[in-house]
């Protein structure tokens, strides 16, 4: 439930009830707020002497809002879709996999000899006669004519 050691389960509990009821609280009280507003508005609606043609007018502009509403959020969808999708890197297609068969000829390189080192390394004071090759001295660079 917690990290913490002192937390038992009753207190993570009644944590868990109150962010609940706090969320519940604020989903709620618009409503309670909106409804009476709402039967205050309706009282003129209800007492006018055209009252069928007012609504009539106020259910035309209901839907005209709520058809204005589908088509903005269709093209703001559109335009998020095309968004997200263009900042994405296009998926490159993979090159075709081919396998060699039996009948190809091999790519490594079959005529080049390997000189066994082994032989001469493992005898005893190879590691000096290593050492003990003459170095070879650097060629002088060439001095430039002068005239």
């Amino acid at each position: 439930m917690s990290e913490q050691a002192k937390t038992n389960k009753t207190t993570a509990y009644l944590a868990a009830a109150g962010a609940f009821s706090f969320a519940s609280f604020l989903v709620v009280t618009p409503f309670v707020y909106a409804l009476p507003l709402v039967a205050l508005a309706a009282v003129p609606v209800i007492v006018h002497p055209q009252r069928e043609k007012l609504l009539k007018n106020i259910g035309n502009d209901l839907k005209s809002l709520w058809s204005d509403l589908k088509i903005h959020a269709s093209e703001d969808m559109n335009s998020l879709r095309q968004w997200w999708s263009s900042g994405k890197p296009a998926k490159k297609e993979a090159a075709p996999v081919t396998t060699k068969t039996a009948e190809e000829p091999s790519a490594f390189d079959t005529t080049a000899t390997v000189k066994p080192t082994f032989d001469t390394n493992a005898q005893p004071g190879a590691e000096k006669k290593a050492e003990q090759k003459p170095v070879p001295k650097p060629v002088p660079a060439a001095k430039p004519k002068t005239p």
